[in-house]
């Protein structure tokens, strides 16, 4: 089990773009404040060693209806990296937040 433990929002040039954790190592960006589906550029993964891969989305299919993921620009890129490069990415297991938890409660 994940909880979702922090979104990062970048502001540049009047757009947005917003940083997820989706599991323990990875994250998803997309554009805009929330993930409608249609805006989720793909997953940020942290690599052993210090490392970000990128993974882009892939076009799919919905209820019928053609999903084409937005092609980043080169800005997003660089500030998605570098997002991904401060701040991490992926998540908290809920283990690892009861345990902080208890342990700041209970010195």
């Amino acid at each position: 089990m994940t909880k979702r433990s922090y979104r990062l929002r970048v502001s540049f040039r009047d757009n947005t773009l917003t940083l997820a954790a989706k599991d323990l190592e990875s994250s998803a960006v997309f554009r805009g404040v929330s993930d409608n589906g249609d805006n989720c550029f793909g997953d940020l993964t942290r690599e052993y060693g210090g490392g970000v891969s990128a993974f882009w989305g892939l076009p799919f299919t919905f209820f019928g209806k053609s999903v084409e993921p937005p092609t980043p620009s080169e800005d997003e890129v660089l500030i998605a990296f570098a997002a991904a490069a401060a701040f991490g990415t992926g998540g908290l297991s809920v283990t690892t937040i009861v345990m902080s938890l208890l342990g700041s409660v209970f010195p």
